[in-house]
């Protein structure tokens, strides 16, 4: 019994094993099946690293995840919100409806998370609503992106975001109190360890365009100075070019042509680069004609004529365009200078079309996006219902195997308690033999067990079952070794016994009850010679079970008779 039990057992184990082991393939073949894009995380890493030094390579990798709500976890996909909007920003792209970083920021808002994402989450965030041309929503935002990097230490995007508030109150034509702002932002990369003198510079070169645009022209110079000063000491020579040529604007404002011709032309000197050159030669060409230098202003003309082919930028070609028309105007050449306006006049129309363009590409994007979407639903849901039905079959094969193997084991245990039953039966056999006893229950009890002959059908089990045989094996040489051949006719040598020993009371009770059933009958004439239900069962091949119901329903036909309540006794 020992090993039969441990037996179980051990094939219950390895059916649950079966069972989680199938339940875990399933849940990661779901979870395979519901990521489109496995490599996302890696394209935003990869973007991430190259946001601030090559941000049209970051905006091709960003613009490569098609469907990061579901290829990136939640973690990621607010770590993408962010960097979307962080790289639109910087290539100039619109951000007016990338309204999902307000989930980003609320997410880095709540708990210990990346201080650093926070801050980018508020910040970008004022950055739409700027857009949007929600100022004072933007403001609120940058407050909160300021806090956040006074809390982390971060002094570059303290910085950063002291000089953006400036460009929003800048754009609002709050000019003094942006100078504050910039000025704060100046003091931040000042004072910073990193030694920010570039960020630092065009601070002030800021708050010196803000004095210039409030018409405090001499302030202006002064800041521009004082930037281009920073400039020289760091022999920059990009920035150098950008701070004379503020300079070159201020004298130019101020009317002090040689003083803004000379800053323009060492801009020019300190520029790096070639496709600006068209740009000083447009700005020389105007600062002559303001001094009325004619011939100065017919060379850089003709430069500009000669380079106006090289100009990528619409923006510039427009400016030039229109001042190659007024100066043809100027000297009497109206279809020439019409043939310029006409020029000016497309580029504006083209400057609308890239615009246009922008924007298109934009809900191309979008509709790309939505469209590999559904493809990827659809396939998905495919696959869902197809592992669903897999499983479903999986499952009811498994039940029936359950099922199956749980009916051999109730057969097995069963055989095993009938062969228990028949060895006690044989143990009390034993004992009567060995101890005489002379009342008539002992003594019919023990010419019944004689009839059975079950010490020597104890005997053969013994012999003929293995521990390896199968329950329905077991069951057949049971009953064979127990019943013989002919079930029958065992039962009418038992039956023939007790009327021996009790002459006329089978009779009595077959009158008596005569609703019983066959097999009540038995259980009843068994119960009369004092066999326990186990007992029963075994001699009469039934499940206990059965025993006990078939003897319930004796009692209540022997009530229901109205017939000697002493009857019961024996139930």
């Amino acid at each position: 019994m020992q090993k039969t039990t441990t037996t179980i057992k051990s094939d219950t184990i390895m059916e649950r094993i079966f069972y989680i082991t199938f339940i875990c393939f399933g849940l990661s073949y779901l979870l395979a099946c519901n990521n489109p894009q496995p490599e996302a995380s890696d394209l935003l890493e990869e973007a991430e690293r190259l946001i601030e030094v090559y941000p049209d390579s970051a905006m091709l990798l960003i613009d490569s995840l098609f469907y990061p709500e579901k290829s990136l976890n939640h973690e990621n996909y607010m770590r993408f919100l962010v960097r979307q909007v962080q790289v639109k920003y910087k290539v100039n792209r619109p951000i007016v409806e990338d309204t999902l970083i307000f989930q980003a920021r609320d997410y880095y808002s709540t708990g210990r998370k990346d201080p650093q994402l926070a801050i980018l989450a508020w910040f970008y965030s004022g950055c739409v609503y700027r857009e949007r041309k929600e100022y004072k929503e933007a403001m609120q935002q940058y407050i909160e992106a300021e806090k956040y990097a006074s809390q982390a230490g971060d002094i570059s995007l303290k910085g950063l975001v002291q000089y953006n508030m400036g460009d929003l109150l800048a754009g609002q034509g709050l000019y003094l109190k942006a100078i504050d702002h910039y000025k704060n932002a100046e003091h931040i990369y000042a004072q910073s360890p990193e030694k920010l003198y570039e960020k630092q510079a065009i601070s002030i070169s800021a708050i010196g365009r803000m004095f210039l645009l409030s018409g405090e022209n001499d302030s202006a110079v002064q800041y521009f100075h004082e930037g281009l000063e920073i400039a020289e000491s760091k022999n920059d020579t990009k920035l150098q070019s950008l701070l004379s040529q503020n300079l070159s604007v201020a004298f130019r404002e101020n009317k002090q042509y040689k003083k803004a011709e000379k800053y323009l032309r060492k801009s020019f000197q300190f520029n790096p680069d070639s496709i600006e050159i068209p740009r000083y030669y447009l700005n020389l060409a105007r600062l002559f004609r303001y001094q009325g230098q004619v011939d100065s202003v017919i060379f850089y003309t003709h430069k500009l004529y000669q380079s106006i082919s090289t100009i990528d930028n619409n923006t510039l070609k427009a400016s030039a365009y229109e001042f190659l028309a007024s100066v043809e105007k100027e000297n009497g050449n109206y279809e020439t200078a019409f043939d310029y306006n006409q020029k000016y006049t497309n580029v504006l129309i083209e400057i609308m079309n890239e615009r246009n363009r922008q924007s298109i590409y934009e809900v191309q994007q979008k509709y790309n996006f939505e469209l590999q979407q559904k493809q990827f639903d659809d396939k998905f849901t495919k696959a869902e219902r197809f592992i669903t039905l897999l499983i479903i079959v999986i499952l009811m094969g498994a039940l029936t195997f359950s099922l199956y193997t749980f009916k051999q084991r109730k057969k097995h245990i069963l055989a095993l308690q009938k062969i228990n039953i028949l060895r006690n039966m044989a143990d009390d056999l034993k004992r009567l033999h060995s101890n005489y006893e002379s009342d008539k229950d002992r003594k019919i009890r023990s010419l019944m067990m004689d009839k059975f002959d079950t010490v020597k059908k104890v005997a053969l089990l013994n012999n003929s079952i293995k521990e390896d045989d199968s329950p329905q094996k077991v069951l057949d040489k049971l009953n064979e070794i127990v019943y013989g051949k002919n079930f029958e006719e065992e039962w009418l040598a038992i039956f023939r016994v007790f009327n021996e020993i009790n002459p006329g009371v089978s009779e009595d009770i077959q009158h008596q009850y005569a609703k019983f059933s066959n097999n009540e009958f038995r259980i009843f004439i068994l119960s009369y010679a004092k066999f326990s239900p186990n007992e029963i069962a075994v001699v009469l091949n039934l499940t206990y079970n059965t025993v006990l119901t078939l003897r319930s329903s004796i009692r209540k036909k022997i009530k229901m008779n109205g017939s000697r309540p002493d009857d019961l006794l024996y139930l």
